[in-house]
Formats: structure tokens, C-alpha cells, sequence
């Protein structure tokens, strides 16, 4: 695993806490990905079943455009991945949050896709959720 890889598995594994603790991902509900490089396409995407309150750095899957190009784990991806693919694909996102949140909770963050410029897209997605910079 790269540096890359590391850094950006660190995030997703913080913002789907924080997603957790807000009722925007409930338990095993929603998914979280992010572009780690484009070309040849890597991913860094929570796992199937999953609970989001206690995800760690550790858990998240590094994948390619062939979703059965894990990382050699015997976890599988979100069962969702290709809808991540093809949104970074289609819409040149730099991360895909798929939330599953509380209707009742008066916060609710819209996360946009961040452009493939912004290289710095989990960082900002995070910050308009009203957290800190990872």
C-alpha cells in the first residue's frame, strides 16, 4: 500500500465516523470512496457490511475499474462500487459519499462530487460537513 493510499484510506475512515455520529450513515448503511490515482484507476472504497461508526483505516479496500481487482483481501467492496466507478468516471469526481442519514437530524450536509482539479476533494467534502480538514 502507498503513502496515497494510506492517507486517503485515513479519511474515509474518519468522515464515515463522523457520518456515523451525525446519523447521516447508520450501521452498515451507505458507502464512501475516493479516488487514490486515475490512471490506471485506483480506489480506496469502504467495504461490504461495514459499520460506519467504527470503521478503521484498515478495513478500506483499495480497488480498481474491475471491481474483482481487490486488493487481495477476502472482504468484498461496497456491493455498490460500480456506482462509485462509473460516478468518478462519468463526473470526474474525486470521492463518492453515499449516505444513508437520520430525517430527523436539523444538520444535513449535501456533499457535491469534487472535480478531478481539486485534488484536494475529501479534504473539502469534510470541511462543508463541519469537520476539520483530515
Amino acid at each position: 500500500m502507498n503513502q496515497s493510499f494510506r492517507e486517503t484510506a485515513s479519511a474515509l475512515a474518519a468522515i464515515s465516523r463522523s457520518f456515523y455520529a451525525r446519523g447521516w450513515a447508520l450501521g452498515t448503511s451507505g458507502n464512501f470512496s475516493a479516488v487514490v490515482s486515475r490512471d490506471p484507476l485506483r480506489i480506496a472504497i469502504t467495504p461490504s457490511g461495514a459499520d460506519k461508526g467504527e470503521l478503521t483505516p484498515e478495513q478500506i479496500l483499495e480497488i480498481g475499474s474491475d471491481v474483482n481487482e481487490a486488493d487481495g483481501r477476502n472482504t468484498k467492496p461496497s456491493a455498490e462500487a460500480l456506482l462509485h466507478i462509473n460516478v468518478i468516471l462519468q463526473r470526474d469526481a474525486g470521492a463518492v459519499l453515499h449516505t444513508a442519514f437520520d430525517v430527523e437530524h436539523d444538520r444535513f450536509c449535501e456533499a457535491r462530487h469534487c472535480r478531478r482539479s481539486d485534488d484536494r476533494g475529501i479534504r473539502n467534502v469534510k470541511r462543508a460537513c463541519g469537520g476539520n480538514e483530515p
